[in-house]
């Protein structure tokens, strides 16, 4: 089963990943993994994509969604995927 990540608009409309933040799923189709081009908010929005093709049109963000499902929150430090607690 394909399972969706959740995009906010940033990142849609083409802006850089910054964040990466997983919790464990509730649902088949839930990856768990939602990404951002600033930190999140309640006020964001975005879209669910399926996580295949997302990486497909992102393969740089491998490394963030291993930091992230790891620990949490990941943030992109202008080099690498660091966990965003550290």
């Amino acid at each position: 089963m394909s399972r969706a990540v959740i995009v906010d608009q940033g990142v849609i409309d083409g802006q850089p990943i910054l964040a990466v933040s997983y919790l464990e799923p509730e649902h088949d189709w839930d990856s768990g993994y939602a990404v951002f081009s600033q930190p999140p908010d309640s006020s964001d929005s975005g879209e669910f994509i399926h996580l295949d093709c997302f990486l497909d049109q992102h393969p740089e963000i491998g490394k963030g969604l291993e930091v992230a499902r790891e620990h949490g929150e990941a943030i992109y430090a202008g080099t690498s995927w660091v966990p965003s607690n550290g």
